[in-house]
């Protein structure tokens, strides 16, 4: 089943930001972070939509902590956690899953597939 997911970002205190002027208008730039510049405790936050063809699946927003875990670095949701590592090796392709270098604002089109199996 092909899932598209359109991701909205909102980005709050990320380390690493810069800003740069584009037609008189501020414009706040994250470059693609490096495991080193992430901090336990920080507070990350995406807002993400669902979309398949015209219809909207899904909306919402993702809040991820940077926590210890077995010793290196974590993001978690408040149920799962996934290591900061695996978020930065992903393959980039045509639809990344986050689109580097992140601005506030800036929309892409991620696409994936994924199958669900019966137990």
């Amino acid at each position: 089943m092909k899932k598209y997911a359109l991701l909205l970002i909102a980005i709050g205190l990320l380390n690493g930001c810069i800003t740069t002027s584009r037609t008189q208008k501020e414009v706040t730039v994250t470059e693609k972070p490096s495991l080193s510049d992430y901090k336990l405790g920080e507070k990350w936050t995406w807002l993400e939509k669902s979309v398949a063809g015209e219809k909207i699946r899904w909306e919402g927003e993702e809040r991820l902590e940077v926590v210890d875990f077995n010793g290196t670095l974590g993001f978690w949701n408040g149920t799962d956690t996934v290591l900061v590592s695996n978020t930065l090796t992903q393959e980039q392709s045509s639809t990344p899953f986050r689109n580097w270098p992140l601005k506030v604002g800036e929309k892409w089109k991620y696409e994936s597939e994924w199958k669900v199996s019966a137990h």
